[in-house]
């Protein structure tokens, strides 16, 4: 158990209180404890469609072509929409039925392109972690080698030291 300071401060398990909150600050924590909660229970479940939508602002739209392969999904579905939209209505096909296959081929081959790329990517972010992984490994191979050498040489060192050592100081002819 912990007992208090001798110097008169009170640590946190030994407050008292001379009488009860104020109604307003009660008031205040219960609303802040229940936003908290709010917040945490939206942070931890799945957020509804509405709730996504709500979160989109118009400012995102002017900034979606900066959005990892965004940009090269929309291009490849604008291309492919035009021409199997040309290609319907060379075909013979009404404009507006035309117009609908552009829009579809565009929608899909948008979506398409975009799961491609980001295939494309995860992969290459996996690569780049074995990679990393591999180098680390190499790294610590070599300097363990480095230090097995260099404990060989000192060694080496101690036993030349060693035997010199126990030459005799003189010579005879």
């Amino acid at each position: 158990m912990s007992r208090p300071p001798q110097d008169g401060t009170k640590t946190w398990d030994a407050q008292t209180f001379d009488s009860a909150p104020p109604e307003e600050q009660l008031r205040r924590i219960r609303e802040e404890e229940q936003s908290r909660r709010a917040t945490d229970a939206t942070v931890q479940g799945r957020a509804s469609v509405s709730e996504a939508a709500k979160s989109i602002k118009p400012a995102d739209f002017l900034q979606i072509h900066q959005a990892p392969c965004v940009r090269e999904g929309l291009i490849a579905g604008i291309g492919g929409g035009s021409a199997v939209g040309v290609l319907r209505y060379v075909l013979g096909a009404p404009v507006p039925k035309a117009a609908n296959w552009a829009v579809g081929t565009w929608a899909v081959a948008s979506i398409l392109s975009y799961e491609f790329c980001q295939a494309r990517r995860r992969a290459e972010r996996e690569k780049m972690k074995r990679v990393v992984e591999v180098y680390d490994r190499k790294q610590a191979e070599s300097k363990q080698k480095e230090d097995e050498r260099r404990r060989q040489k000192q060694l080496e060192e101690e036993a030349a030291a060693r035997i010199a050592s126990q030459k005799r100081w003189y010579k005879f002819w």
